[in-house]
């Protein structure tokens, strides 16, 4: 290899912090734990805190929807999908946009001192 991987800090996290993970590919993961350490990186259980996710992600559809349709709403409402115009009128809301910025900055907390992140994929 071109690196070195000694004292890389590498976040192990096969399941994301709990999401299903079938038996047989969770043991072909865990037999790679000790790759990482063989080669000198320092292999921390280290899960972020996704239990807001699906909450960032309606947030963000919706902020979307908004932002790219939200011109439309006032001259097409009757031609949209009720929807479509209930997902503008979400993005609007800029209360649940300002939790954003929390929701992100719990989960970038936890792999800031990370230099690799093993997940399955």
């Amino acid at each position: 290899m071109d690196r070195e991987f000694k004292n890389v800090r590498v976040a192990w996290c096969p399941d994301l912090g709990g999401l299903p993970l079938d038996r047989r590919v969770r043991s072909v993961l865990e037999a790679q734990r000790k790759t990482f350490i063989d080669l000198g990186c320092i292999v921390e259980n280290a899960c972020p805190d996704l239990s807001g996710a699906e909450e960032v992600f309606l947030t963000l559809r919706a902020w979307n929807y908004w932002h790219t349709l939200g011109p439309l709403l006032d001259q097409h409402r009757h031609e949209m999908k009720p929807e479509a115009v209930w997902q503008i009128e979400l993005g609007r809301d800029p209360q649940r946009r300002r939790q954003l910025p929390t929701r992100w900055l719990a989960t970038a907390s936890c792999m800031q001192r990370m230099q690799i992140v093993s997940r399955e994929i």
